[in-house]
């Protein structure tokens, strides 16, 4: 089982590191260079740095979040390299693996990512976050939609890989200290999206 959050480097990703490292939960995380916040700069540079410092994996959302759909393939370069540009220049390293916003990517946008050495990755299990980020059932909603694809599947035979968002606060500080729990007690492992398609080390994960 794949943890993973979209959009960050925000304002509650340290307190949701805090949780994971707590419980021995490695994540991964697609980062947009400048969306909520601006990886290039502090507060955020130095949360930024302590991810890629920690056993999780970090992957690219592109540089500030664009629809893909709405791209020629100059502005797909663009997002792209923009965003490498600035892993590049905190961590020495520019992330493979990707996943494109809004969970949009037409064919052609995914011939032109794999052919600049891009893996795009979706998810098959979804907190539905954003769509109650401030409802007061905010918690029950998002154990809901877990359990709507949990309960149907089998840790021997179903792998998942995740979506959440470490922007939004009840995500960070509060669903994940229960979805980490509940994952488990049915028989599931949490690991990184690349282990998780059987490239478990940091060097299949990033390229300089």
């Amino acid at each position: 089982f794949a943890l993973t959050y979209d959009d960050g480097v925000f304002n509650y990703t340290n307190q949701l590191l805090d949780i994971l490292e707590a419980n021995n939960v490695p994540a991964t995380f697609f980062i947009n260079a400048f969306n909520w916040g601006d990886i290039t700069i502090e507060p955020y540079k130095s949360v930024f740095k302590r991810l890629y410092n920690s056993k999780h994996q970090l992957a690219s959302h592109t540089y500030d979040h664009l629809d893909l759909n709405t791209a020629n393939n100059d502005q797909l370069w663009a997002q792209m390299y923009r965003n490498d540009h600035a892993f590049k220049e905190v961590l020495g390293v520019r992330p493979i693996y990707m996943r494109p916003p809004y969970g949009h990517g037409s064919p052609e946008t995914l011939t032109a990512l794999n052919s600049w050495g891009y893996k795009a990755i979706w998810m098959n299990i979804d907190s539905g976050d954003v769509d109650h980020p401030e409802d007061p059932n905010f918690i029950e909603k998002s154990k809901s939609k877990y359990e709507s694809i949990l309960n149907k599947g089998d840790p021997k035979r179903d792998s998942y890989i995740s979506l959440q968002h470490d922007t939004i606060q009840q995500t960070a500080t509060e669903w994940t200290k229960v979805v980490i729990p509940m994952v488990r007690s049915k028989g599931y492992q949490f690991v990184t999206v690349g282990d998780c398609l059987g490239e478990p080390n940091k060097n299949q994960w990033y390229r300089v």
